[in-house]
């Protein structure tokens, strides 16, 4: 579980870089960018099944209500994105993009600090 949630954080930083360099050259979101939050979202629902089949299991966790608040936040957050790149077409598209995968990297970091403790 470990490793996607690395992978899913390095694809988000990854993300965020790209979408600053498209901001900055002012581009709109293209299609690729769409396709990397995709494979994103997918490891976060990755993690999620992996995270509930383990506390059904007995795996202990300290703060229960605040892991799933963060988990349901990493999953709710590029989909915003995406409907956002879709439906604006300019600059800002990137810049929401941006602003988006520094959010999803933050709430990541804290799942990991939550499931870990």
């Amino acid at each position: 579980m470990y490793g996607a949630l690395w992978l899913a954080a390095i694809l988000t930083g990854f993300l965020a870089v790209w979408g600053l360099y498209f901001a900055i050259i002012d581009r709109a979101v293209i299609f690729k960018q769409l396709i990397v939050a995709g494979v994103i979202e997918v490891l976060m629902l990755g993690i999620a099944v992996v995270m509930a089949v383990q506390q059904i299991g007995g795996y202990a966790v300290k703060d229960g209500i605040t892991l799933w608040g963060y988990l349901l936040t990493c999953l709710i957050l590029l989909p915003i994105g995406g409907a956002w790149a879709l439906i604006d077409r300019t600059r800002t598209s990137s810049i929401a993009l941006v602003i988006l995968s520094i959010s999803l990297l933050v709430c990541q970091w804290r799942l990991w600090q939550v499931w870990t403790v």
